[in-house]
C-alpha cells in the first residue's frame, strides 16, 4: 500500500483511499484523517468498512450506472438533421437552445435540455 501512495499511475481516489487505510492502521481519529487528508467524514468511514467486505478491492472504484439515455437514436438522428439545415433568420447558426425547441417543436421528444443536444452535437461534430 506504500507503493500505490508512492506512484503517482493511480488515481487520486485511490491514492487517498491507500492513505486512509495507512492513517487508520497508525491510530488516526476519523477527526484527523477528515482534516489531513480534505476528505468526507463519510469516506472515512466507508473505506475500512469496505476493507473487511473487499480487501484491498476497496481501493477501486465501483461501476457507476449512470444516467440513462434522453433520447433515442432515432430522436438523434432528427437533431442532426435539424443541426445541418440552414438555421431559421436571425441567428448565423443553429444554437443547442433552437435546436432544443425544435425537438419539441418536432414531437421528437416530449422534452429537451439544451446539454442532452450539446452532447449529440459533440458526438456527431
Amino acid at each position: 500500500m506504500h507503493q500505490l501512495v508512492r506512484r503517482s499511475n493511480h488515481s487520486a481516489r485511490q491514492v487517498t483511499r491507500a492513505r486512509l487505510l495507512l492513517r487508520a492502521a497508525a491510530d488516526a481519529t476519523d477527526e484527523q484523517s477528515v482534516a489531513s487528508l480534505k476528505t468526507g467524514f463519510a469516506t472515512v468511514e466507508r473505506t475500512p468498512k469496505r476493507l473487511v467486505e473487499e480487501s484491498l478491492g476497496c481501493l477501486n472504484e465501483r461501476p457507476r450506472r449512470g444516467a440513462e439515455r434522453k433520447l433515442t437514436g432515432q430522436q438523434e438522428a432528427h437533431l442532426v438533421a435539424g443541426a445541418c439545415r440552414t438555421p431559421p433568420e436571425g441567428p448565423a447558426r443553429s444554437t443547442r437552445r433552437l435546436l432544443a425547441d425544435k425537438v419539441v417543436e418536432l414531437k421528437c421528444a416530449a422534452a429537451s435540455c439544451r446539454e442532452t443536444v450539446g452532447q449529440v452535437r459533440k458526438q456527431t461534430n
